[in-house]
């Protein structure tokens, strides 16, 4: 007799040669296929190189645990494991990578090394940015990177397509974004690329412009490091200066910023921090320009934070500023023509016509002032002496040290207090760590940045992770639903599991196998929200998910809405009888009745058989 699924519908396993042809496609050519599926969500998480061995042995116990429980009716096989190795992956951070302060020598599993006589082996104090015996610093060990541009025009592009970080790269785009920068490395010009793939000027510009956002950008630079032959080894990167001071003032150069970002040892991704790029080209135009004249700025918070025995920085406050700073340095956009002051003076030295520099009687080289217009111009175009001025520019830091991450999340409230962050992002503080880290990853899935009818704006203001909360809410706790996004986000903290964000993943994933372009269109961040809690509904009737879609596209047709179900049609539910217009609330006593209708037309539609409240 065949095993039974949860609603009692019998699971279709696979046969023993099935699973083996499965297993040697995976595990073959030092487990190549598998690390295609590992390394863009290893990357994603920003998991440091040391601990890739054990990812990917952790990845060969979910695939035979995959095998072993697959059920061929529900999914294709690398949908399932993709999504299971994710969600161990998480599984593995959660786990992992919650250690204290401590100066103690632990392995790459993150367990304390001992000596013969059980001690623990403690390491010496240093610094990261303190001289080695050598006099060289740790933090400079990074050489030139390639930029973007230099693969993506690049005369070898046969070589680079079989290139694996290449690889890692275009898995971390979206699918429009992937083809763009496939065909730029083919040749084709960008008229061509918008006539072949269909899109306007402006899709083009947008979907080139998000290739080189900051998150793109700086993964770029860490799969195409280069290091000097000299070993970093993991014991001095543990090796940390202890203090009992709560904070101290610090000062770092641009430069050092940029450096230390591509060393993972400054860090803006915190799950309740809001997204990089939420600047207009005005505003960060202007900053370029306030930096250019040296005009003081604002100071910049961090907080050390140290995690499995390494210590981590984190961006409390400053985070546009330094992300847009690293995203110009490394030629990420163009600083707009609507700036406040573009004629930037400098002092240069005279040269003669071979270059060398033009001296005084006591040998000192002669300067002038000049000035140069910024605008619609990229780092590399400035004067040599704009951009060293601009690398030299230094921010003042607040940085408090050794914080638990209570004390991380209770000062990105403080320091974002009365400042322009959006409700969403307010609320996702709300959620927790560990429940915001799922949401952010929920959020980035191709259904909500290539599928769904959402913007490139929702995906950097929090209006998606605003859509995966509410959602949640929708699927499990509909009977618990709050107005406010803040008391929605608490809510969930308090009594959500992993579980039940799992499940929605889940239910995303199933969702983009079988979506539709008609129904896709009415996935907005407005009503999604509805129809996610309403498939939640539809999982429990035991029907393929294409039924689903069969009904959702013939309620996106409108021919459902004036139906009437107990006296009421959904057109009435969403219409203020009071103005005629219509109703956008999400009071409880509005989503509910909705819920419930769009329930009943739905097993009407299906001809399924429930009782009703």
């Amino acid at each position: 007799m065949l095993p039974k699924n949860s609603i009692g519908k019998a699971v279709i396993k696979m046969n023993t040669k099935e699973k083996d042809e499965i297993r040697n496609y995976y595990c073959t050519n030092e487990l190549k296929e598998l690390k295609k599926i590992c390394d863009p969500i290893i990357s994603q998480k920003n998991i440091a190189q040391m601990y890739h061995d054990d990812l990917y042995s952790d990845a060969m116990r979910v695939l035979e645990e995959s095998l072993a429980v697959f059920d061929k009716e529900k999914s294709s096989f690398k949908t399932f494991l993709s999504g299971n190795i994710r969600r161990s992956v998480y599984d593995w951070l959660r786990n992992n990578m919650r250690g204290k302060r401590c100066n103690v020598k632990c392995d790459h599993k993150g367990k304390i090394v001992r000596d013969e006589k059980g001690e623990p082996v403690v390491i010496a104090n240093i610094c990261l940015d303190e001289p080695d015996e050598e006099g060289n610093i740790l933090a400079e060990k990074i050489a030139d990177e390639k930029t973007v541009e230099d693969i993506v025009f690049s005369d070898d592009r046969d070589e680079l397509f079989q290139d694996e970080r290449v690889e890692v790269f275009l898995k971390s785009l979206s699918k429009v974004q992937q083809k763009i920068v496939v065909l730029l490395m083919k040749g084709y010009t960008p008229c061509q690329i918008k006539e072949r793939l269909g899109i306007s000027d402006g899709e083009y510009c947008r979907e080139y412009n998000s290739v080189k956002s900051f998150n793109n950008i700086r993964l770029f630079r860490t799969l195409f490091h280069t290091y000097d032959n000299e070993e970093i080894t993991e014991e001095k990167i543990m090796r940390t200066t202890q203090t009992m001071e709560k904070s101290k003032p610090m000062q770092y150069s641009i430069a050092s910023i940029n450096k230390k970002i591509d060393n993972r040892t400054i860090r803006f991704d915190h799950p309740l921090q809001r997204e990089s790029e939420q600047w207009s080209p005005a505003m960060k135009g202007n900053l370029i320009s306030d930096i250019l004249q040296d005009n003081p700025l604002p100071e910049i918070v961090f907080a050390e934070q140290i995690i499995n025995g390494i210590p981590v920085v984190w961006d409390l406050d400053g985070k546009q500023r330094c992300t847009n700073c690293y995203a110009f340095v490394n030629n990420g956009f163009k600083i707009s023509r609507n700036i406040r002051r573009w004629n930037i003076q400098y002092l240069s030295q005279i040269r003669d016509e071979k270059g060398e520099p033009i001296l005084d009687d006591n040998g000192f080289p002669l300067s002038e002032y000049m000035e140069f217009d910024i605008r619609n111009k990229k780092f590399y175009q400035l004067p040599e002496e704009l951009q060293e001025k601009f690398l030299d520019y230094t921010f003042k830091c607040d940085q408090y040290l050794n914080c638990s991450s209570e004390e991380i999340a209770y000062h990105i409230i403080r320091y974002n207090e009365g400042k322009a962050m959006s409700k969403p992002q307010k609320g996702l503080i709300r959620l927790g760590e560990e429940f915001a880290t799922m949401v952010k990853s929920i959020s980035a899935m191709p259904f909500f940045r290539e599928i769904g009818a959402y913007t490139g704006g929702e995906m950097k203001n929090g209006t998606i992770d605003r859509v995966v909360v509410e959602s949640v809410m929708a699927s499990k706790y509909l009977n618990d639903w709050k107005k406010q996004q803040e008391e929605m986000c608490d809510f969930l903290k308090e009594n959500a599991s992993v579980e039940d964000f799992d499940y929605f993943e889940d239910m995303v994933t199933r969702l983009e196998k079988v979506m539709t372009e008609d129904v896709a269109k009415i996935f907005n961040s407005k009503d999604s929200f509805l129809y996610f809690g309403l498939f939640a509904r539809f999982i429990d009737t035991g029907e393929p998910d294409s039924r689903f879609i069969d009904f959702m596209s013939r309620f996106a047709s409108r021919t459902l809405h004036k139906k009437r179900i107990k006296g009421v049609t959904y057109e009435e539910l969403c219409i203020d009888k009071a103005t005629g217009n219509t109703r956008s609330t999400k009071d409880k006593y509005i989503v509910v009745p909705k819920m419930e209708l769009l329930e009943a037309l739905m097993y009407d539609f299906l001809a399924y058989k429930k009782e009703y409240a």
